[in-house]
């Protein structure tokens, strides 16, 4: 099960690679899964966290995915050919 990758990710991904970011991508397509998916995180260090935990660490990365896009256009605005 995969998504298509659109063809403008590939340049933004280089993009933020050339700024110094360090990309990584962790999915989940169920709001129910997706507390869980996050609790699971840590289980393989040995650290168990509930999946209320877990749904604070997913609100937290929605808001640094939002920031980060906010950065992404303004980047890609202050870079454009003119």
């Amino acid at each position: 099960m995969s998504d298509e990758i659109r063809k403008e990710s590939y340049e933004a991904v280089k993009m933020l690679k050339k700024n110094g970011l360090k990309l990584f991508m962790i999915t989940g397509d169920s709001v129910n899964d997706a507390p869980a998916l996050a609790a699971g995180v840590l289980f393989s260090a040995g650290i168990i966290i509930s999946p209320a935990i877990g749904a604070v660490f997913m609100s937290i990365s929605t808001v640094i995915v939002a920031v980060n896009a906010q950065f992404l256009k303004h980047k890609m605005k202050t870079t454009e050919p003119q």
